[in-house]
């Protein structure tokens, strides 16, 4: 995708494939500063081609984890110096969580998701 931000955070990579194509999906979320990973801000991503290259399919879709905040506004004040100082510390442990989780422990469920991206038909004239 392509935000005015940059990405903070790529985890859950799969390959997937849909009739006529195929492409890659991640959970990801973007920023301009240093701001906490958090529900309101994760996004499912999927980024793909049809067989003969001519189309990207894209598609940007919300999603949440139980272990993440509501939103970025955890930490602030004093907190949020420290949290600035450990800022890529902090990026790092959450990729490796996250990554380790499941995929149906996100909601919606990525498998669903997955899914639905699979479930696409692509005709090319």
């Amino acid at each position: 995708p392509v935000f005015n931000a940059a990405q903070m955070i790529t985890v859950q990579v799969e390959y997937l494939t849909f009739e006529g194509g195929s492409g890659v999906r991640f959970v990801s979320q973007y920023g301009q500063a240093a701001w906490p990973i958090n529900n309101s801000d994760l996004f499912y991503a999927y980024q793909g081609f049809t067989n003969d290259g001519l189309y990207l399919i894209s598609a940007i879709l919300p999603v949440s984890h139980p272990s993440l905040p509501a939103d970025g506004d955890a930490f602030i004040g004093d907190e949020y110096d420290a949290f600035i100082n450990a800022f890529e510390t902090y990026l790092l442990d959450v990729e490796s969580e996250l990554a380790l989780e499941s995929p149906m422990s996100f909601f919606p469920q990525l498998t669903d998701l997955d899914a639905m991206m699979e479930s696409m038909q692509i005709e090319t004239p």
